[in-house]
């Protein structure tokens, strides 16, 4: 194995991801983004402005550092001055030299719009927001395709671990450890492990 290729980055520059919601999941987004030189994530785009000002400084990034922009031509000064940029449409940032778009706003309509207005503008797509994949995301995948990018959702979620009913104090003993199975996810082995 060559370890030299393992540890020597074959980009030489970094992804420059946009991010549609600044939620739960995109706070924690922009926050991990932090320690990963090569992810940046310069725009933002979601309905409470606000709270992506509030995800940018949890992150480590300043207000100052931080403009709310309320026109595409705005949004591409502040970009260019280098500064992080957030909206409330989408349609703003979409000229920007961006990379990926990072979809997690949750809403069916708006992620939708903005995933086919990203793949137009020649951006990969990663869509979090699973009620828009389930709806429309075979469509938006073969949009994408047919433009040579890439149409991908999150990992998914592990499924919650079911506990089995309490014994009886007075069977437990006879039962002997109990297997709890771990699902993995669809075509990876199960694991069996036992507890007391």
């Amino acid at each position: 194995m060559f370890y030299e290729s393992l540890f020597n980055p074959s980009i030489h520059r970094p992804v420059k991801a946009c991010l549609t919601g600044a939620g739960e999941f995109g706070a924690s987004f922009l926050f991990q983004a932090q320690g990963m030189p090569l992810l940046e994530v310069p725009a933002v785009c979601t309905r409470t402005v606000q709270r992506a000002v509030d995800a940018y400084e949890n992150a480590g990034i300043p207000a100052s550092k931080v403009r709310v922009c309320e026109s595409a031509e705005d949004a591409k000064k502040a970009y260019a001055d280098g500064f992080n940029v957030v909206v409330d449409s989408f349609e703003y940032i979409a000229d920007l030299p961006l990379d990926v778009l990072v979809e997690s706003s949750g809403a069916p309509e708006a992620s939708a719009a903005a995933a086919e207005l990203a793949i137009e503008r020649g951006m990969h797509v990663v869509m979090v927001s699973k009620e828009t994949d389930s709806v429309v995301g075979s469509i938006l995948a073969r949009k994408a395709a047919e433009r040579g990018l890439v149409y991908t959702t999150r990992t998914p979620r592990l499924p919650p671990r079911r506990r089995r009913p309490a014994q009886p104090a007075h069977r437990a003993h006879q039962l002997g450890p109990r297997p709890r199975h771990e699902h993995r996810g669809r075509g990876q082995i199960q694991r069996i492990r036992f507890h007391l």
